[in-house]
């Protein structure tokens, strides 16, 4: 065990921990036997502090693939293994993930505990829908396989490590047909422009997003590029990743100006019109870049929400508008559409409606934006993803996760009566008693 600062992706959030390394179950078992409070932990490519405690137990050590089932597309790997390290086993053998986030640096335990989802929400819903078993390690220190049969399946998911420690997952993966993509790119004029061809495309492909000019104004407020794609045969290998080498100064991307002409820039460089991309240009952009979040310098928060449809449209347009006002723009938004579900999650945030995520840079201004950008969200029946918030009060947390809070707590006192799975996050929303320690 060591103890060394660490940091969420988007570096808001960090803190001095010891780091357990298990290189088996057992080891794994024994530390959660031994300890008053831990957390399991990945890749750390949560935004804020729902993976950070004062202990955390490293996973990434366990990430044995266990067993694959090539007529039945399941396999079951351990929960260390991130979506990258698993790639190109899938790629070779014709199959991809049913449901991948935009990144594939996360575990797959991550995955479960944060209940990811994708461009094919509409489609499939979030990761949940992909798993067919979890293998979990209770606070107990015992350890009880669920499937998707068992009513207790679904605790494990969006529930951010606090019900219990995944060991392993049995993924449901998809057959395609090569790792080409036929993408379609439409350039859109304003808001609601974006939102209709978002619509119209989200009918006749599986996969679908939109990024956003945060940057525009008046009559062209919320343009942007809509892209959908499919897989198609023939095959484009995985590009290699080049590392950002070193930190910008905090004021380069708060810069109204510099920002503005990123995202104008942007919009008016990328071609409208179809071509084919790679699995990583198509699903995964800013994994070509290793540590991309160090171009934010001291940090950023990652504002990410979801609205009902029917209030798409005056919820993303004002919160553009509020962000213009606090001078405070972003380079990377992206806009999904997101369908119903079968399977929810503990602390889901999707609804049939859309997702929009925002990363805005540290500055003495943030809090306020965020504060103000709370009140839009509540006022349209939305919700705040968990797995990027760095800065929602208790108060905001009750409001958007009421009956989600109430099961939750009487989750924990089956799962974790001691409360001994603790997260900075669950203490700063008041989920369990306590102080950060």
């Amino acid at each position: 065990m060591r103890e060394e600062v660490v940091c969420g992706f988007s570096r808001s959030r960090c803190r001095k921990a010891r780091i357990i390394k298990p290189a088996s179950w057992g080891e794994a078992v024994r530390a959660v036997r031994e300890a008053d409070v831990i957390l399991p932990a990945g890749n750390h490519y949560s935004y804020g502090d729902s993976s950070l405690n004062r202990i955390l137990l490293d996973m990434r050590g366990l990430k044995r693939i266990l067993h694959w089932d090539d007529e039945q597309d399941l396999l079951t790997v351990e929960a260390g293994m991130t979506l990258a390290e698993l790639l190109p086993w899938l790629l070779n053998r014709g199959r991809f993930y049913l449901i991948t986030p935009g990144t594939k640096g996360i575990t797959l335990g991550g995955a479960v505990a944060s209940n990811v989802h994708g461009k094919d929400h509409h489609v499939h819903g979030s990761f949940i829908h992909s798993v067919e078993a979890l293998t979990i390690l209770h606070a107990d220190g015992s350890i009880r396989t669920y499937t998707k049969r068992d009513r207790a399946f679904t605790h494990f998911f969006a529930s951010y490590g606090l019900l219990g420690i995944i060991l392993t997952v049995t993924l449901r993966v998809k057959r395609i047909p090569g790792t080409r993509i036929l993408a379609e790119h439409v350039k859109t004029r304003n808001l609601r422009e974006t939102l209709r061809i978002l619509y119209r495309m989200e009918a006749s492909l599986p996969y679908t997003v939109a990024w956003i000019d945060t940057s525009a104004r008046g009559t062209a407020l919320g343009r942007g590029i809509v892209m959908g794609g499919r897989f198609i045969p023939g095959r484009l290998p995985l590009k290699r990743v080049k590392r950002v080498p070193f930190s910008l100064p905090g004021w380069v991307m708060a810069s109204e100006r510099f920002m503005r002409f990123a995202n104008r820039a942007y919009y008016a460089l990328q071609p409208a019109g179809r071509r084919v991309e790679s699995v990583d240009s198509f699903f995964y952009p800013l994994d070509a870049l290793r540590d991309w979040n160090r171009v934010y310098g001291r940090g950023f928060v990652q504002y990410q929400f979801s609205v009902p449809r029917a209030h798409a449209e005056a919820a993303v347009s004002r919160v553009i508008k509020t962000m213009q006002e606090y001078h405070l723009l972003s380079f990377v938004s992206v806009l999904k559409t997101t369908g119903r579900e079968r399977l929810r999650g503990v602390f889901d945030f999707t609804q049939p409606g859309v997702s929009f995520a925002v990363d805005i840079p540290l500055t003495n201004r943030t809090g306020r934006l965020v504060e103000e950008l709370d009140r839009i969200i509540l006022k349209h029946a939305g919700r705040v993803y968990l797995t990027k918030d760095s800065l929602l009060t208790p108060e905001v947390f009750k409001r958007m996760y009421s009956r989600e809070t109430a099961r939750f707590k009487r989750l924990k006192k089956t799962y974790d009566p001691t409360h001994k799975l603790v997260s900075d996050q669950a203490l700063r929303l008041g989920l369990i008693r306590g102080e950060r320690v």
